[in-house]
């Protein structure tokens, strides 16, 4: 039989927190709180000012000083949006791993300001040395690990050390994109891809781990299968096309048949986890179809290696589908178990789960049924995705700068 999940609860509930300094403030209380916040408001300016560009608009504000367009464009929705929800979700995560506070107060603050200072740094490209953008961007991730790591090792919890691994390739990544803009070399592509495939990997381990556990814990009478050959399968696969991906993006036939086989195990694994009952559960439902958005990208990357799909349809059904469904329920889940709060989910926050669907299914089926619409298809997924987290910000901002509901810190 399969091993239990490490139980996620929150800090306070286990003890190590004392009661709260009534004079503290809240939203430097844990690492979820400033980071899902940022990550909500940045998903709907980067998308507002991307669609902007693309249509035309906004040309004249476009923030292509530093770098081009496009790829300010993946840079920050990779480096700013999504790097944002696994700071919020890391920083939560391993002060339930360890039983230790993670950063909080100043260096919180610390933390967020230095995420900031790389979104400023990269649009002062007229004014600040190319050299000096570059590090203060590329310095959060290695003070994210610190972060993190430093209570990993103390308390030799030993098994979460691949977040810190992947988080030092994210970094790489970062590296190799900020190298472009520098003109040392032309890496800016293959970085931004390798940061996706980075991020899939990061959302499989992550879900192997709790997906189970939240459906065993909200339905207890839930059938959830585990087998532990598959969930090596899954992400050995996963980890194969990434290398893939980076190494040798030319050998089509050899990136369709990993695809295709990660496809094969992520769905036996996904259908492992289905339960009937989980479809009536909005917090679980949203989880489920963000992992299924996964199984989809991998469908469709194997088939546009050998070309039967657009090539760029496959990446947002990882970044639109698998990344934008996922961090949502992620964030809203996480942020209602710490603080103390009823886990369900409002009619807002369902109708912000559906939207965001939505988002997905317009960007990434809507230019395979009429492809002739693909930019109005761009536009249209965009404003759903703004909508779709501007819900998400009505429901959960209030739950970010007010105190935890049994007055416990966190």
């Amino acid at each position: 039989m399969a091993k239990r999940p490490q139980q996620v609860v929150p800090l306070a509930v286990k003890g190590v927190a004392a009661e709260a300094d009534k004079n503290s403030m809240p939203l430097w209380a844990m690492g979820f709180r400033p980071f899902f916040l940022l990550a909500g408001v940045s998903a709907i300016m980067l998308v507002a000012v991307w669609v902007g560009i693309y249509r035309g608009e906004w040309i004249a504000v476009a923030p292509g000083r530093y770098f081009d367009i496009f790829t300010w464009h993946y840079h920050e929705m990779i480096f700013a949006f999504t790097t944002a929800v696994i700071a919020g979700f890391l920083l939560t995560a391993a002060s339930n791993w360890t039983g230790q506070r993670t950063a909080h107060g100043p260096w919180l603050m610390a933390l967020v300001g230095l995420w900031m200072a790389g979104r400023v740094a990269i649009l002062s490209g007229e004014v600040m040395p190319e050299p000096l953008i570059a590090a203060i961007d590329i310095a959060f991730l290695p003070a994210l690990i610190a972060a993190v790591a430093v209570p990993i090792i103390q308390t030799q919890n030993w098994r979460n050390l691949v977040f810190i691994v992947l988080l030092l390739a994210m970094t790489i990544a970062n590296v190799m994109m900020h190298l472009q803009a520098m003109g040392i070399t032309a890496m800016a592509r293959p970085g931004a891809f390798f940061a996706v495939y980075l991020v899939m990997i990061m959302i499989a381990i992550v879900g192997g781990r709790v997906f189970p556990y939240f459906a065993s814990k909200r339905l207890p009478e839930a059938k959830v299968k585990r087998y532990p050959a598959l969930e090596i399968a899954s992400i050995a696969t996963l980890v194969a096309l990434t290398l893939a991906e980076l190494v040798a993006p030319m050998a089509l036939e050899v990136i369709a048949l990993l695809a295709a086989l990660a496809a094969i195990a992520h769905t036996l694994r996904f259908v492992g986890w289905c339960d009937r009952r989980v479809w009536g559960v909005p917090l679980l439902w949203v989880l489920y179809t963000g992992y299924a958005w996964l199984i989809i990208a991998l469908i469709m990357r194997a088939a546009a290696a050998r070309g039967y799909v657009m090539p760029m349809l496959p990446t947002h059904a990882m970044t639109v589908g698998a990344i934008g469904v996922l961090t949502m329920g992620m964030m809203a889940r996480v942020s209602l178990g710490h603080t103390a709060r009823e886990l369900k989910a409002s009619k807002i926050t369902i109708a912000a789960f559906v939207v965001i669907n939505l988002a997905a299914v317009v960007r990434v089926l809507g230019p395979m049924v009429v492809p002739q619409s693909y930019a109005a298809c761009v536009s249209a997924s965009g404003v759903l995705w703004a909508i779709a987290f501007g819900l998400f910000l009505i429901v959960y901002t209030p739950i970010f700068i007010k105190p935890r509901e049994d007055g416990r810190i966190g």
